[in-house]
């Protein structure tokens, strides 16, 4: 490729950024982009090169079709979707919804408990077939991971509909309730209580009270 082109060097020397261009393109675009920074073919150096190239993105796109094609070319999802904002979580597991499920981050964390914020996300994958009980490395719940993403309580509220344990709690005791409180979730401890969820210790009952 060309000094400063896709994938060439600038005057530092250094390989030129393709995250801007992934970001701003289509799918096609960054597909070509890939192509052109790896020099093209189907060989493994080539293979290699790409995998290589998109694992150093550091950002998320927005488009579903450039998310699966980064996906396709070895991006690794469970760190994508542990470094997604919210509003791209959806936009991870629409690009590639047959594996979503399985996703398992380096502390066990699963798609779903990684997608825990967002509602439409939770029921996706809890209809497809995601335990909503599954647990990560340290024994937590998506309930758990929920009470603190949500914004608005609704994930917790639909968790809980969707066969969700209230009453679970991780490797040190914590319960989905505890969590929230000791967080300061007020939406999510609210959609808890409404729901019926004990308050079952006195640590539970004394961070109720400070938010």
């Amino acid at each position: 490729p060309a000094r400063g082109g896709p994938g060439g060097r600038g005057g530092g020397g250094e390989p030129a950024p393709l995250l801007p261009r992934l970001r701003a393109g289509t799918g096609d675009t960054a597909r070509r982009l890939l192509d052109l920074a790896s020099g093209g073919g189907d060989g493994d150096a080539a293979r290699e090169q790409r995998r290589r190239l998109v694992a150093e993105q550091c950002e998320v796109p927005t488009s579903v079709e450039t998310v699966r094609v980064l996906l396709e070319a070895g991006a690794d999802a469970a760190r994508m979707l542990e470094r997604a904002p919210p509003d791209r979580v959806p936009v991870v597991l629409a690009a590639w919804p047959a594996g979503a499920g399985h996703v398992t981050a380096a502390d066990g964390q699963t798609a779903l408990h990684l997608a825990s914020g967002s509602p439409s996300c939770v029921h996706e994958l809890v209809a497809a077939g995601v335990d909503p009980n599954v647990r990560d490395g340290h024994q937590r719940t998506p309930l758990m991971a929920a009470v603190v993403r949500s914004a608005d309580g609704e994930s917790v509220r639909l968790l809980l509909r969707m066969g969700a344990n209230a009453n679970a709690s991780d490797a040190h005791g914590r319960t989905a309730l505890m969590h929230g409180a000791e967080g300061g979730r007020l939406a999510g401890v609210r959609a808890l209580l409404d729901s019926g969820a004990p308050v079952v210790d006195v640590e539970a009952r004394l961070s109720l009270i400070h938010i």
